[in-house]
């Protein structure tokens, strides 16, 4: 589940744009 949350935020992230960046802690 956690491995699921963590993908959904990236997904949620790359649709808001850069967002992308911040989540992998560049």
């Amino acid at each position: 589940l956690a491995m699921l949350g963590f993908i959904a935020a990236i997904a949620t992230e790359l649709i808001s744009g850069e967002g992308l960046l911040h989540t992998i802690g560049l």
